[in-house]
């Protein structure tokens, strides 16, 4: 019975989420950086937003003032795309302050993630993250920057 519920569940979430990508796709920006075959994609928010017990799992704290810079990196080929291992470096900065940015790898099967977390120092912050990733069986790097605002959120 619990994976026919599972089941059911997961098919309605799926199509709750097709109908809500077109808007998705035009309320959020950039998200991810395409350079040759391989594209990384990116995201950055306020670990508030994060569950506990997943916050627990990956060693991340949940606070109102701090961010979580997220990094995935795929190599698209005739056969598919496949998640690629990955060097990944990069730097924060706002008005003020200008940080070097820690990664930890997040490995699982069919996925592994770069992640990194970061101050937010103050309420509706612009922040500018600067990017290097270098692919594992690449010898270029990809290099980009991307902006967002942040938020404290309480």
């Amino acid at each position: 019975m619990q994976i026919f519920v599972s089941s059911l569940f997961f098919r309605l979430c799926n199509a709750v989420f097709a109908l809500l990508i077109p808007v998705c796709v035009i309320a959020q920006p950039d998200v991810s950086h395409r350079q040759g075959d391989y594209e990384v994609y990116y995201s950055a928010f306020n670990t508030s937003f994060l569950k506990a017990d997943v916050a627990r799992a990956v060693g991340v704290v949940r606070a109102a003032d701090r961010g979580l810079l997220n990094i995935s990196v795929l190599q698209h080929s005739d056969t598919g795309s496949n998640n690629v291992p990955a060097r990944v470096t990069g730097e924060s900065y706002d008005l003020l302050h200008r940080k070097t940015l820690a990664f930890k790898e997040i490995a699982g099967p069919g996925a592994r993630y770069y992640i990194s977390p970061f101050k937010i120092s103050n309420d509706n912050e612009m922040i500018v993250f600067d990017i290097v990733v270098k692919p594992e069986n690449s010898n270029k790097e990809i290099s980009f920057q991307f902006k967002r605002r942040l938020f404290q959120n309480p």
